[in-house]
Formats: structure tokens, C-alpha cells, sequence
């Protein structure tokens, strides 16, 4: 992803000297255009629709320029997405493992420390989720409401377990 991000940029900013580019080629037309206008009356008509031609060509590039910094904003909210539940992914891993290393080293005696450190871990497993559902909410682009429908209800089922291993762990 980072890679894609990166060539992204690379090629706005050749766009952008591409436009650049254009853009002052066709200011040199245009300005060509006015010196035949005065020299010639019956020019007239070739340097309106070379003039209009130039205004075409400017306001597209500017919506291309616009929908370039969207198109960003939106593969920096993926990244920050990405990121997000990456670390997500880590945190369960690490519970997950931890739980089924600690549980086949210790006794039924430790259930009570097991299931504490497990809730504990849950919760930072918790945090990443948020991050990933504001970098959705913060982000400039439309909002994908079903992706933080699903992360908030996957949220919602972690807290859920969390706080059945701690009751569970009160009872022992």
C-alpha cells in the first residue's frame, strides 16, 4: 500500500508539471492569438474558440488536479485504516497466544490471573479499532458507513467478551 501511495505522488507531481506545461503553452497560444486578432478582423472568430478551447482545457485540468488531492486523501485514510487494524491484528494475536501458552503451562489454580490479563489485552486489542474507525470518521472523503457499522460491531462484541472474562474472573 505504502508503495502505491508513493508512486500516486510521483505521478501528481509529473501531472502537475505536465499541467504546468500545458498550461503555458496554451497562455503562449492565447497570447499569439490576441497579437493575429489585432493584425487581422477576420481572425476573430479562430481566436474566440481558441480562447474558449484554452478555458476547456484549464477548468479540466483543474478538476483533474481535484479529484488527484481526493484520490490521496483517500489512500491516506486507507493507510491510517490499514495501520489501525494491523495493530489490531498484533494485539489479538498476542492474546491469543499468550492465553493458550500461559494455559497449558499453568494449572486450573491461575484461571482467575489468566482470564485479568486476558480482558486486559482484549482492551488494548479495543484501541486500534478506534483508531481505525476516526481515521474513517476524520477522513475527508465520503463517509463508508458500513466499514464502521462493521468495525464499531466488532468493537462493540470485543467489549462484550471483555467484560463477560472479568466477570468470569470476579466469580473465581
Amino acid at each position: 500500500m505504502k508503495l502505491t501511495s508513493k508512486s500516486l505522488i510521483t505521478k501528481i507531481q509529473k501531472s502537475e508539471q505536465d499541467k504546468n506545461n500545458l498550461i503555458s503553452k496554451v497562455q503562449k497560444l492565447q497570447k499569439t492569438c490576441k497579437t493575429v486578432k489585432k493584425v487581422s478582423s477576420n481572425v476573430n472568430s479562430a481566436t474566440d474558440i481558441l480562447s474558449t478551447i484554452f478555458n476547456v482545457f484549464k477548468e479540466s485540468i483543474e478538476d483533474t488536479e481535484e479529484d488527484k488531492k481526493h484520490m490521496l486523501d483517500k489512500l491516506k485514510m486507507y493507510q491510517e485504516m490499514s495501520d489501525a487494524l494491523s495493530d489490531f491484528v498484533h494485539e489479538i494475536t498476542e492474546v491469543v497466544d499468550e492465553v493458550y501458552d500461559e494455559k497449558d503451562e499453568e494449572d486450573d489454580g491461575n484461571d482467575t490471573e489468566i482470564l485479568i490479563r486476558a480482558s486486559s489485552n482484549i482492551k488494548k486489542g479495543i484501541r486500534p479499532l478506534d483508531k481505525a474507525i476516526n481515521a474513517i470518521k476524520n477522513s475527508k472523503t465520503k463517509k463508508p458507513s458500513k466499514l464502521v457499522d462493521n468495525l464499531s460491531d466488532l468493537k462493540a462484541q470485543m467489549s462484550s467478551i471483555r467484560k463477560s472474562i472479568k466477570a468470569d474472573s470476579k466469580k473465581k
